[in-house]
């Protein structure tokens, strides 16, 4: 049943239906506690954490992410423990509480190196570097980027090169340089846009009108602007816009881990996970 629930949960919440995810989450939760299953319940009590962060209910959502942990390590679960610190980084990011994100997002990339955890490793150095930005640290932020562009090499998957354009176009933003931030982005949304990601592609193309904004192209810019509040109303029609995030928002990515706005959303464990 706590399976069937978490599967459930998790289509409706990557669809962005939260309202149907959140009871089915809450029922997976009492099933896994009531089988005193510390797997089942890191599983899920990680993914209400990310629920109630992308809801702007930071404290809530720590204390969800908090316990994940403390489960993920009494049952010795360490992919868990990786995406919960993951997850608790991101959290304390948008609190602007930058040196206890770097040091949760250090801990996690850790983790996902031990565990080879390729999808992870991406997403902390992109959000590592987002963190760099905010500081204006803008050497540490393109280390973290050269990184990622260099994961991004290795294996052929669209979603991942656009998620690194997509950062590359925000790095040069950052910096009020919107000359070379444009091409990454228009890279960065015809990736998104072929793979059917309309949220990344929704986002990147916001990015782009700032770019062409900078640049004294009004009419692009509002044309881009246009482009991306459409893909918005027909995201609409499914479930409320979140708010715009550094890293993957429209999932699924082309491995196990699912994310949406830039929070990871775990997919439950399989029978021979020991559930």
């Amino acid at each position: 049943m706590a399976m069937v629930s978490m599967d459930l949960a998790n289509s409706y919440f990557l669809s962005g239906q939260h309202h149907r995810a959140l009871p089915l989450f809450e029922e997976a939760l009492q099933a896994w506690s009531s089988l005193n299953n510390l797997v089942g319940q890191a599983n899920v009590l990680n993914n209400l954490g990310v629920h109630y962060y992308e809801h702007g209910d930071y404290l809530k959502a720590l204390d969800m992410l908090q316990q994940s942990l403390a489960c993920a390590e009494q049952s010795g679960y360490t992919r868990m423990e990786a995406f919960a610190l993951a997850s608790m980084g991101d959290v304390f990011s948008d609190m602007q509480v930058p040196a206890a994100a770097e040091r949760l997002y250090q801990r996690a990339y850790e983790l996902a190196q031990q565990l080879d955890e390729r999808f992870l490793v991406l997403y902390l150095e992109l959000a590592r570097a987002a963190l760099a930005c905010t500081g204006r640290d803008w050497g540490r932020a393109y280390t973290y980027l050269d990184a990622a562009g260099k994961l991004v090499l290795d294996k052929s998957s669209q979603y991942e090169w656009g998620l690194y354009r997509l950062a590359m176009g925000r790095f040069y933003l950052a910096q009020d340089n919107p000359e070379p931030a444009r091409e990454p982005l228009e890279d960065a949304i015809h990736c998104f846009e072929a793979g059917g990601q309309l949220a990344d592609a929704a986002k990147a193309r916001l990015f782009l009108a700032a770019a062409l904004a900078g640049l004294g192209d009004k009419h692009g810019a509002q044309e881009s602007l246009q482009q991306a509040l459409d893909q918005i109303a027909l995201l609409q029609t499914q479930a409320p816009v979140l708010p715009v995030a550094f890293s993957p928002q429209a999932g699924p990515p082309e491995d196990e881990s699912s994310a949406r706005n830039g929070r990871l959303v775990i997919p439950p464990v399989g029978q021979g996970g020991g559930i």
